[in-house]
């Protein structure tokens, strides 16, 4: 059997076990694809939220498989009436609070204000979208959350409720108290 070892394979079997060779390596090469296509690659960091397939279950391509959220800026779709709207603008500082985690206030800006509105209820809602960082809240999606938007601000001024200010004939004025006595001071609203 030496002997045999020792005698030149001829060319046709060289070219044989290379063709073979190659075969494999496509082959290789083709279940490494397959493989490949079978593994989920979220487009960007995030948790994952709820799985709708088991393991061992066949999907289809652009069948849903999970629902990740992102865990780096969030939005909230906030709702302005159509009152408000007008004087909403892109960009604009809101202040963010959740009704989980009570005393915690965040800020955040006002994106695109939508040209058209939802009539419900007797009103137009435009839906408004605020982002913000959660800075380490633990927020999950479809948490109830409260917007507010400064529309003016005033310096040295007082805020009294609208009810305490009264009018006659010379305008408007409040009543203020010092000491026993009353007296009537104009005011501007």
């Amino acid at each position: 059997q030496l002997e045999a070892l020792d005698e030149e394979v001829p060319d046709v079997e060289i070219a044989k076990a290379r063709a073979k060779v190659t075969k494999l390596e496509g082959q290789a090469e083709d279940a490494e694809a397959a493989m490949a296509e079978t593994r989920l690659v979220a487009p960007f960091a995030g948790m994952v939220d709820e799985i709708k397939l088991n393991p061992g279950d066949t999907s289809s391509p652009g069948a849903e498989v999970m629902t990740l959220y992102g865990v780096g800026s969030f939005h909230i779709l906030a709702q302005a009436n159509e009152m408000d709207v007008a004087e909403l603008s892109a960009g604009q500082e809101a202040q963010v609070s959740f009704d989980a985690f009570p005393g915690q206030r965040m800020s955040g800006r006002l994106g695109e204000i939508p040209s058209f509105g939802t009539y419900q209820y007797g009103l137009t809602i435009f839906k408004v979208k605020v982002s913000f960082d959660p800075d380490d809240l633990f927020l999950r999606p479809g948490m109830s959350a409260n917007v507010s938007v400064p529309l003016s601000r005033k310096e040295d001024v007082v805020l009294v409720p609208a009810m305490a200010v009264q009018r006659d004939a010379e305008g408007q004025f409040v009543l203020v108290v010092e000491g026993r006595n009353t007296e009537r001071r104009r005011v501007q609203v």
